[in-house]
């Protein structure tokens, strides 16, 4: 590959196991010509993913955890064994296509001042999975991307702006804010500058956080999606779909929002704004839990 250097790939799972095999038998059969080294950090499952890793995968490195620690903590357990020049952050519901990989180092090889480079992600229907975004502002808590008002609107210049849609069938590279933990990869160097990841974040936007650190002014790296690099994602988290999800989930997903906006966005805890935000995402959370009740 371009630029020499061993590339560490870390998986979080949690009672994942079809898709996690899935998943690393992908990394077999897609990376072959690359120097690697595979985590897989295992939340405790109860569904036998580590023992199948154990068994099926036994060049895997397998770290299993007392109980589950959340997206964050087990990629900052990762993070402190590995020994790439690389680094490769995928879910355990994700399926690589053939040169994906390859076509993520070439780029961020050939551009130094880039940070983050992400693929363009299918879902297993062969639609296009809107993974590379724009910040999201105030509004975008009422036009994210399954949002009710989204569905209704689906043209609007919010949800648009939001999900990157002017790009979304673009052939060429093309920057944007963030892109999801899905697939992620960065180099060590990066990680070394601007830390890990942050663990008051259980799961949700733990990534949108840390692109906007490595984006910020004190770093001033860029953050790319590069379509020629494709994957898809067996997503288990759909808001508004017929399927009945975890409460636990819905709830992090929400509160994830509350903190990154607390974060980036607000100075004081009294203000307006920040007593808005908490509202606003608390009927939300009321709604979506209700929803979610009567599903199947």
């Amino acid at each position: 590959m371009d630029g020499r250097g061993l590339l560490s790939i870390g998986i979080v799972n949690y009672n994942n196991k079809k898709e996690l095999k899935n998943c690393l038998s992908s990394i077999e059969e897609t990376i072959k010509d690359i120097q690697k080294e595979v985590f897989v950090c295992d939340n405790n499952s109860s569904d036998g993913s580590a023992d199948m890793v154990r068994k099926d995968f036994p060049d895997v490195n397998l770290i299993r955890n007392s109980k589950n620690l959340g997206l964050s903590k087990a990629i900052n357990i990762i993070l402190k064994s590995i020994g790439g020049d690389y680094f490769l952050l995928l879910d355990s519901d994700t399926e690589l296509r053939h040169g994906a990989i390859q076509y993520l180092l070439k780029f961020l090889n050939n551009n130094p001042d880039v940070g983050i480079v992400g693929p363009r992600i299918y879902t297993h229907e062969g639609a296009i999975q809107e993974s590379a975004r724009r910040f999201p502002n105030f509004l975008n808590g009422l036009f994210g991307r399954r949002s009710l008002m989204t569905r209704i609107f689906p043209n609007n210049s919010i949800s648009k702006r939001f999900l990157c849609i002017d790009y979304i069938n673009a052939t060429e590279p093309f920057e944007v804010d963030f892109v999801i933990a899905a697939c992620i990869l960065t180099r060590k160097e990066v990680i070394d500058k601007v830390g890990v990841f942050d663990e008051d974040f259980f799961v949700y936007w733990s990534e949108v956080d840390w692109c906007r650190r490595v984006k910020s002014d004190k770093y001033k790296y860029r953050v790319f999606c590069v379509p020629s690099a494709k994957i898809i994602h067996y997503e288990r988290y759909k808001p508004w779909n017929w399927k009945k999800g975890s409460p636990r989930m819905i709830k992090d997903f929400n509160k994830g929002a509350y903190l990154y906006y607390r974060k980036h966005h607000v100075k004081n805890r009294f203000s307006l704004k920040n007593l808005m935000a908490i509202s606003m995402l608390s009927l939300r959370t009321g709604i979506l839990l209700c929803v979610n009740h009567f599903k199947r």
